[in-house]
């Protein structure tokens, strides 16, 4: 029986309507948050309070759902999961035979043409060599390893059967950590095959692109003397693909290489959709308890979440002044009937709620252009405010709010250096 409502720090919980709601990408987005957080749980069920992951589609007839872990939810109201263990699912993949000739043949074209580049650093390429890492602990085996100048050092890692997510995932981490660009190459696979539902896994860590080394791809790194492979993607009018080189790529330190990021700008989208429809109910409802915002972990009026709600949502409304624009052009105030911004925070922050709710709207202030509206003694008093215990993500209330707002709460998607070139200019 699946998880019929989880919560996902700091992004929220997850009912039956809204699990629905979600579309593969979406899914995809959860899947590899959970992953990437292990071995500390960032999903649980709510039925039992126990870890929860994100299982991927395996059928046709199977999507997407949150799901206990191996042996969990024994005591869940809504029983335990029938599941396989990662080591199961490690033996069922490999059946003890990691590499084909035709894997090995792979590898070995790749390092082939990057050596054509006059940019290759004599004796840094490697098939199947160990890397050891600089920091020490574990190490890796890349498939091909190489570094070209100017652009740095590079992993291939060529994926022609299904890989388990953990797997995924630590490779992810190991090569960010070691300050290695990472790509992974897939054989064609069609994005709506369910069978091949693993490649969404590889796919998500290169902002949703596939990258492919075909006959044509190999035919033009031969002409151009240098490595040349089709970068993948699923837009809305269809898939999409396109040759590209290594100098194509966005080489960033914070994130593996990245042609098109698909997934950010789709979280972005379906994240502004959600806030228009609550900002409507917030507007419509304002001073009314009748009309205040359900807790969706409990499904009860919650003054102290509305109230926070209608907060973040005024802080929105100054940073974006498109956002709810109200025909006489006045900034749309949700919670009370001040004109301005920072005597809407002087009167939050004076009460209870508002004090443990201080880290959530600074974090929202200092990351909005909305920062400039605030005046000195504003400040003065949050920093006070902050003195005072917080609730952190491990409160429902608090993971769904900051759910609202992707663009300001996601440190993965607003990226370090600032990801200016996808965040919307209120967020920066």
């Amino acid at each position: 029986m699946p998880v019929l409502k989880a919560l996902v720090l700091g992004m929220g919980v997850y009912d039956e309507a809204r699990q629905l709601a979600l579309d593969r990408q979406e899914w995809q987005d959860l899947r590899t948050r959970i992953n990437h957080s292990a071995p500390v749980p960032l999903a649980f069920c709510l039925g039992c309070n126990e870890p929860a992951h994100v299982k991927a589609a395996t059928s046709t007839t199977v999507n997407p759902h949150f799901s206990h872990f191996k042996g969990g939810g024994v005591r869940c109201p809504w029983g335990p999961d029938d599941g396989r263990t990662p080591d199961q699912v490690r033996a069922g993949i490999f059946d003890g035979n990691q590499e084909s000739p035709i894997h090995r043949e792979m590898c070995h074209r790749v390092l082939d043409l990057v050596m054509r580049d006059t940019r290759f650093e004599p004796g840094s390429g490697a098939v199947d060599s160990y890397l050891a890492p600089e920091h020490g602990g574990r190490g890796r085996w890349p498939d091909v390893r190489f570094e070209l100048r100017g652009l740095g050092r590079f992993a291939v890692e060529v994926q022609f059967a299904p890989s388990l997510a953990t797997e995924v995932v630590a490779r992810s981490k190991y090569y960010l950590a070691e300050g290695i660009h990472l790509i992974w190459l897939v054989p064609w696979y069609s994005f709506e095959v369910v069978a091949r539902a693993f490649t969404a896994d590889i796919a998500q860590e290169a902002g949703g692109t596939l990258f492919v080394l075909d006959d044509e791809a190999t035919a033009a790194s031969l002409e151009r003397n240098t490595l040349i492979f089709w970068a993948a993607w699923q837009s809305e009018s269809g898939r999409k693909k396109k040759l590209i080189c290594l100098d194509d790529l966005d080489l960033r330190p914070d994130r593996h290489p990245l042609l098109v990021d698909n997934t950010a700008a789709h979280i972005f989208g379906v994240a502004e959709r959600r806030r228009h429809g609550v900002a409507e109910k917030m507007w419509e409802s304002k001073g009314s308890w009748s009309g205040a915002l359900v807790r969706p972990d409990t499904g009860q009026r919650d003054e102290a979440f509305d109230r926070l709600m209608r907060v973040l949502f005024s802080i929105l409304a100054k940073a974006d002044e498109n956002f709810l624009a109200q025909d006489d052009g006045t900034w749309p105030n949700f919670l009370n009937n001040q004109k301005n911004l920072s005597g809407l925070l002087n009167a939050y922050l004076s009460s209870g709620d508002g004090e443990e709710h201080a880290v959530v709207v600074y974090d929202m202030l200092t990351r909005t252009k909305a920062r400039s509206a605030v005046t000195a003694k504003v400040w003065e008093k949050i920093e006070f405010a902050l003195l005072h215990p917080q609730l952190d993500i491990t409160d429902p209330a608090i993971s769904e709010a900051k759910s609202y707002f992707p663009e300001i709460f996601r440190s993965d998607l607003r990226g370090n250096p600032l990801r200016t070139e996808i965040l919307p200019s209120w967020a920066t």
